[in-house]
């Protein structure tokens, strides 16, 4: 079987940082996975793409706690709602896995989707939508002012066509 999945880039935050990015994305990929593990002591997180903050983001996601569930669906946004990597307790390690579709396509809107959990808290799933017939050249995820852990971790992977 071919290796399908090549590692791109990977960034490991600093304690002191509120967002990760990768930027000058190659094109020369089908799909892009970015695989997150870590956590924040507070606030939420957002996907970006290309730094484009206009309000041409849309999302539904679906949530579980293990006792509650629920549902979300939001459009015209400037970015895309991930979840809040909050560690409660503060040693519990929230991992994301995040699908970017067909994003060196130059004709369609772009989608990915979203995968999280926490164990003490939640696990969800996003379908998110970037209304842009751009190829994706740079993916930021950043918070709303929660500083990420020295030990969190993001990897971007390329998807080769098998």
């Amino acid at each position: 079987m071919p290796r399908t999945y090549e590692p791109i880039a990977t960034v490991t935050a600093t304690g002191s940082s509120t967002s990760f990015s990768f930027t000058s994305i190659p094109q020369t990929y089908t799909d892009l996975i970015v695989v997150f593990v870590g956590f924040a002591t507070t606030g939420n997180f957002f996907i970006r793409v290309n730094s484009d903050t206009s309000a041409i983001y849309s999302q539904t996601s679906l949530r579980g706690t293990g006792s509650v569930a629920g549902t979300s669906r939001e459009t015209g946004q400037q970015n895309v709602y991930i979840g809040d990597f909050v560690a409660d307790p503060i040693s519990t390690i929230s991992n994301a896995v995040m699908h970017f579709n067909n994003y060196s396509n130059a004709t369609t809107f772009k989608t990915f989707l979203f995968r999280g959990n926490n164990s003490a808290k939640f696990t969800d799933i996003t379908a998110g939508l970037w209304r842009s017939t751009a190829a994706i050249t740079g993916i930021s995820v950043h918070s709303s002012g929660a500083n990420l852990n020295s030990t969190s971790v993001a990897t971007l992977y390329g998807i080769k066509a098998a």
